[in-house]
């Protein structure tokens, strides 16, 4: 929801359409919106926006650039905003523009503080949770490299 709101308000200050894009990875039912959906969703009741495209087929970030590339592409787009957390732009921009796309990163989600206090180094579930996203993009890098 982080990235939509911050998609939403680049939308509104640029006043450029958005594309979203995401398939259902966790499929359990036929039931069950993709996430392309869910965010359109969100943009319309929750931030005043529609999406100009949907991308509801990808699984992965390959795939969300290589599907995405394709529906940009028959539009004549060739430059796109990648809205995505800080730690996940290197991957994200890098598969994009494997795919031919102009990326202007538009990372968000940082975490700062001014001063550390000792509790901050005490391990805490969102602490393993940072550290969990940093191995991800350590390991989904290496893989990308590999496989792509």
């Amino acid at each position: 929801m982080e990235r939509l709101r911050y998609g939403a308000r680049l939308a509104k200050q640029t006043k450029l359409p958005i594309l979203v894009t995401g398939g259902a990875p966790d499929k359990a039912s036929q039931e069950d919106l993709s996430e392309a959906y869910v965010m359109k969703l969100a943009l319309e009741q929750e931030l005043g926006l529609s999406p100009q495209w949907l991308e509801e087929q990808s699984n992965t970030t390959q795939e969300n650039a290589k599907f995405t590339a394709r529906i940009l592409k028959n539009e004549g787009i060739k430059t796109v905003y990648l809205v995505t957390h800080f730690w996940h732009i290197p991957r994200a921009k890098a598969v994009f523009e494997k795919e031919g796309l102009i990326v202007v990163p538009a990372p968000m989600g940082f975490y700062q503080k001014t001063a550390f206090t000792p509790l901050d180094f005490y391990p805490s579930s969102e602490g393993f949770q940072r550290t969990r996203w940093i191995w991800h993009e350590i390991l989904g890098n290496l893989w990308y490299r590999v496989k792509f």
